[in-house]
């Protein structure tokens, strides 16, 4: 599906979808609102098993500027790639299928850009909250959510950062094609191994705390736990494979060991099993406070992580 009306882009939208019928038609319906004859849309559906590709198709099918590009699965990298190539925008703004966008999105990231052209521009993300079961847990990821400590200094709104996300990211064209686009090689931490790229390549990375969007990432505990081992996991490969990022960023790759017997203790004791599965399934859990209900979250999310992590025995 191709419908262009103009040959002058400015900006490219890169969304990349798999089996996301459930939740991308959300993102594209808000994008659809705000393209015009200087900005395409371009969804990327790396195959797709869940018919996501004929919704996309027949949600857009009267929408111009939009393009649908089908293939085969081969990961976020690929798809995100897949994408770029065929951007005809000054700059490419990736968003991931599960973000909700404000009405004023593209608008405030052009403004970003057009002010510091070289940059590679995150936003702010957090986390949505649904009416479910476990929404409880979704306030307590609300509170994970991250504002740099140094904004009062800013009065545009922007930050330096070390690493950004790739739930939403602006960046020139050229630039994004200069530094080689994202590791094809990697399933997951793509977003860091890009952003450790374009550091050493002395590009900035800014992080827009007035472009808000809502991540509707409706996870449970176990799958939040799930995901964060990946997380976990895939940085701890890096660290073997690219020892030229561990010596830069140690503290972000290497699982930081707790001496002690207390803390060994506490470690074992809030490892995730079936005593936390029952409490945090009950109701029980909302007669303690607030505050120490989301310790216990987080003392359980940690611990287990780092129990699984076994980086410290590979080195």
């Amino acid at each position: 599906m191709v419908k262009t009306t103009s040959n002058r882009v400015v900006t490219s939208v890169v969304v990349p979808t798999y089996n996301g019928s459930s939740k991308v038609e959300r993102l594209l319906i808000s994008l659809v609102k705000q393209l015009n004859e200087t900005r395409e849309l371009i969804i990327v559906d790396d195959g797709s098993t869940d018919g996501s590709a004929k919704s996309i198709a027949r949600l857009l099918q009267h929408v111009q500027n939009v393009r649908l590009i089908e293939k085969s699965n081969g990961g976020r990298s690929v798809a995100r790639n897949s994408g770029a190539k065929e951007a005809k925008g000054e700059f490419i703004v990736f968003i991931d299928d599960d973000i909700l966008v404000p009405p004023n999105f593209l608008e405030r990231v052009e403004y970003v850009q057009r002010n510091f052209p070289s940059s590679w521009v995150t936003g702010t993300v957090v986390q949505d909250i649904a009416d479910l079961p476990y929404q409880d847990f979704f306030r307590f990821r609300s509170k994970l959510d991250y504002v740099p400590k140094n904004l009062e200094h800013s009065l545009t709104g922007l930050v330096e950062q070390p690493f950004f996300t790739t739930q939403q990211l602006s960046v020139q064209s050229s630039i994004f094609h200069e530094v080689g686009g994202f590791d094809e090689q990697l399933t997951d931490s793509e977003d860091f191994e890009l952003s450790v790229r374009v550091k050493f390549k002395g590009y900035s990375i800014l992080h827009d705390v007035k472009n808000v969007v809502r991540h509707a990432d409706y996870s449970d505990f176990d799958k939040f736990i799930y995901r964060q081992k990946e997380y976990k996991d895939s940085k701890e490969a890096l660290a073997i494979e690219r020892p030229e990022i561990l010596e830069r960023y140690p503290d972000i790759l290497r699982s930081k060991t707790r001496n002690g017997f207390f803390k060994s203790w506490a470690r074992r004791f809030f490892v995730y099993n079936r005593l936390w599965k029952a409490f945090f399934r009950s109701d029980l859990r909302m007669v303690i406070p607030e505050t120490v209900r989301f310790k216990m979250y987080d003392l359980v999310i940690s611990s287990t992580i780092f129990a699984h992590s076994s980086f410290k025995e590979k080195l």
